[in-house]
């Protein structure tokens, strides 16, 4: 069976228009947020700055939170997860962990972006290997096209894994109205 991996840019008008049940983010160690964290907490009004200043997500490996999205995303789920440490070894066993929690979560039609600020080619290799048997419906990996692309080809490569990687319909790269 080919794994099929949409990709889409990484802004809050594809989040927005992003038509899935779970959208899953990490949180690392930056403050101010970046990356889908931040756009994600700008849509929940300012939820995940709530938990973190609260405690109830950390950075540390292993962490989890479900946010509910009050129907602000269409997504109805909003998975955090804590990545503490940006080397190869910690971020790669951070995406499993993701992918598994959403495997058992249910989640069926997910979107994902990679930690922040970590190596592309380690999260994009993580990914394929742990979402190739996760039996998800849909998948997007929010981010920079241009680079994800490439990284999830040879990461697929790598792993011997059949992997059609292409471009989120229009639908989710246009702003809602």
């Amino acid at each position: 069976m080919k794994l099929r991996i949409e990709l889409c840019d990484l802004s809050l008008a594809s989040i927005d228009a992003l038509e899935v049940d779970s959208l899953a983010a990490f949180v690392g160690a930056e403050r101010p947020l970046a990356g889908l964290p931040s756009l994600v907490d700008w849509r929940l009004a300012g939820a995940v700055s709530r938990a973190i200043l609260a405690g109830t997500v950390t950075p540390e490996h292993g962490e989890a939170l479900l946010l509910p999205s009050g129907g602000r995303l269409r997504a109805r789920r909003v998975f955090l997860f804590g990545v503490d440490d940006p080397a190869p070894r910690p971020v790669a066993l951070a995406v499993r962990h993701a992918c598994e929690a959403l495997r058992r979560a249910g989640a069926r039609e997910i979107a994902i972006a990679f930690p922040h600020g970590v190596p592309l080619p380690v999260a994009a290799r993580a990914w394929v290997e742990a979402s190739s048997s996760a039996g998800f419906a849909r998948q997007v990996v929010l981010g920079d096209v241009r680079t994800l692309a490439p990284a999830l080809d040879a990461a697929a490569r790598e792993l011997s894994v059949a992997l059609e990687v292409f471009r989120a319909a229009a639908r989710a790269d246009q702003p809602t109205a």
